[in-house]
């Protein structure tokens, strides 16, 4: 297992989380958005029920921020896993080098 691999997996550990699943965030945001257009043509089209159109705008803008902000979470998870490794390799690099120094 790489650094980066072993210290994503700690930041999880840390967290007490599991890795996440994207393709459901994903999913979220493909519906949002088809919602949000179902909701768009509802609401020019005023035949059907006027609280129908606003109501799967509203839904669908829900689900496509619940989608992008579950990519922001794991965005920066990873980023919190790439310091915690840059912070070990340099601790490690400190460490040699004081005990070349001693030797």
């Amino acid at each position: 297992m790489t650094e980066f691999a072993e210290s994503l997996a700690e930041v999880y550990r840390l967290l007490s989380r599991r890795p996440p699943s994207l393709w459901w965030s994903k999913a979220e945001i493909v519906l949002g958005l088809a919602a949000v257009s179902i909701g768009l043509t509802f609401f020019e089209a005023q035949e059907y029920a006027t609280t129908l159109g606003p109501a799967l705008m509203t839904l669908g803008g829900y689900l496509a921020l619940a989608g992008h902000r579950s990519h922001v979470y794991d965005a920066m998870t990873r980023q919190t896993a790439v310091i915690l490794s840059m912070a070990t390799m340099r601790r490690g690099r400190q460490e040699r080098e004081q005990g070349s120094l001693l030797s």
